[in-house]
């Protein structure tokens, strides 16, 4: 901001200057108050991205451990209980997806 305002002084006259200067600090201000609102309101943005990216992983790991629990239960019984291999199989599908978007997430540094 110096160097700008600086870069004026050879052209102005001193009549000139006050008015101009003012005008320009003015503007500057106006610019730092629009730059920490946007940054306030990313601030905002990204921890409320974060937070929904630990539910997500919550959800996803809850649903590998009843997964697990499943599978596990399905190789004692599997003859008796033939519906299990569906629903270990969808929940086999929502624990992937939900891992590979818990991945894809899981870029986000502080």
């Amino acid at each position: 901001m110096r160097a700008i305002l600086g870069s004026y002084d050879s052209e102005m006259t001193q009549a000139e200057y006050s008015p101009q200067l003012t005008r320009r600090v003015r503007e500057a201000e106006d610019m730092v108050q629009k730059v920490h609102a946007h940054s306030t309101e990313m601030e905002a943005q990204l921890t409320q991205a974060l937070e929904e990216l630990g539910g997500q992983k919550q959800k996803a790991d809850m649903l590998e451990m009843e997964l697990k629990m499943l599978k596990s239960q399905l190789g004692s019984s599997e003859s008796s209980f033939p519906f299990c291999r569906e629903e270990v199989d969808t929940l086999s599908m929502e624990a992937v997806k939900m891992a590979v978007d818990w991945s894809s997430r899981s870029d986000v540094h502080l």
